[in-house]
């Protein structure tokens, strides 16, 4: 085969694989192992004379390139030497080695499915693309009014519809020192005062509570005293001397 320039090391052993119809396997890296070292011995001339690379880069390709090599280079010996051991550490490396390679040719053809799937279509680009230019509209070729308003109105109704919150007036708020103070007043006023009495103008629920709070909050002040006759009886409240 032509050795143009590939990705890494994995995209060459793997192209050498698929042109002689191989399955992923020892036996197969064995035979295609001779081809690959035969790239790497040209590896500067193969790359360096296809692009202006950095030293730094080209190090690190080469690297790459060694590593599979070694590999390969254990997997022919053991093909010819079929009474030689391999440590763990190199049986690990080997299959380590087929598991990379089964890997990227699924990547490999997924890639070949995404550039037939955008082949032809119109190019996408990400927002930053299109910072400071004028908004434009591009409808699809040969579609009418009619059937934009028809996309319109189907879009619209799958947003969420805004639901209309019943009215209602605020009451004004009674706080706790307010009803402190006008208790306390009430009582400068008058000797001796029933709950009923001050409590019976009120109409909210909450005032009444409130009223009572503050009457004992004064009692426990010591600034007035209550009594009860009788049980669920009138409080009588006055002021202490």
């Amino acid at each position: 085969m032509s050795l143009e320039k590939f990705s890494g090391p994995l995209d060459l052993l793997l192209s050498l694989i698929e042109e002689k119809k191989l399955a992923i396997s020892e036996i197969s890296l064995s035979q295609v192992t001779d081809q690959f070292l035969d790239y790497l011995k040209n590896l500067d001339k193969n790359i360096k004379a296809q692009n202006e690379i950095k030293s730094t880069e080209y190090q690190r390709i080469l690297a790459d390139f060694l590593v599979v090599a070694s590999r390969l280079i254990l997997i022919k010996s053991r093909s010819l030497l079929p009474n030689l051991v391999l440590s763990e550490e190199e049986e690990s490396d080997i299959k380590d080695l087929e598991e990379r390679l089964r890997i990227y040719q699924q990547f490999r053809a997924l890639g070949r499915e995404l550039g037939h799937f955008a082949k032809g279509r119109p190019a996408y680009f990400s927002r930053e693309y299109y910072f400071n230019l004028p908004a434009m509209f591009y409808p699809p070729k040969n579609i009418s009014s009619e059937e934009l308003l028809k996309i319109y109105e189907a879009f619209v109704k799958t947003l969420p519809q805004i639901e209309k919150l019943e009215e209602q007036s605020l009451a004004r708020t009674v706080t706790i020192e307010e009803k402190l103070k006008e208790l306390t007043d009430r009582i400068s006023i008058a000797v001796e005062a029933s709950f009923s009495e001050i409590s019976g103008s009120v109409k909210e629920k909450i005032d009444v509570i409130l009223t009572f709070l503050a009457m004992l909050m004064l009692m426990r002040s010591r600034i007035l005293e209550a009594s009860q006759d009788y049980l669920f009886g009138d409080i009588k409240i006055k002021k202490l001397t």
